[in-house]
């Protein structure tokens, strides 16, 4: 008896839980760098070297635009749409942002208290973004030269990672 009654009190409370709407995380974020390390290119040596670069001057901020969509999967688990841009403090363009839940995979969509995670994953210009808004943290990864210049690269490869904070 004492097991059924569990088993209909985990029930009512996943079902509880099934219906709410998730809170509306909508607003603008301020990113800030903690750390930045990795490979450059010594021109005099003419080989790779681990580097610890400067992170000053390489905030951004993240904007989370609510589209007033709520979805629910088969599960009857619902989760808040939205659209997103990142902007560096010192880059004039908007880099696009996009999901990885596998209903929107790929798409200029995020879905936030998905399925997969509270990620937000943004890009262009060789630096891929990821935002995790649960703990507030980030991570980017720089896709230098290493793999795709022939001759003398330019351009290092590197893992930044950081905090954010909602500011609007």
């Amino acid at each position: 008896m004492r097991v059924f009654a569990v088993a209909v009190s985990m029930l009512v409370a996943s079902q509880a839980n099934a219906q709410q709407v998730p809170r509306d995380e909508s607003g603008i974020y301020h990113c800030r760098p903690t750390a930045k390390v990795g490979l450059e290119f010594n021109k005099q040596t003419h080989a790779w070297e681990p580097k610890v670069f400067n992170v000053d001057n390489s905030d951004f901020l993240l904007k989370l635009t609510d589209t007033g969509r709520i979805e629910e999967d088969d599960g009857g688990y619902k989760s808040r749409i939205y659209h997103a841009g990142l902007k560096q403090f010192s880059d004039a363009e908007t880099k696009k942002c996009w999901s990885r839940e596998p209903r929107h995979y790929g798409m200029e969509e995020i879905i936030l208290h998905g399925f997969v995670s509270d990620t937000v994953y943004c890009g262009a210009d060789g630096a891929d973004y990821q935002i995790d808004l649960r703990n507030k943290r980030y991570r980017v990864q720089g896709k230098g030269d290493f793999v795709w210049t022939i001759g003398v690269p330019d351009d290092p490869e590197y893992i930044g990672i950081g905090e954010c904070d909602k500011v609007d």
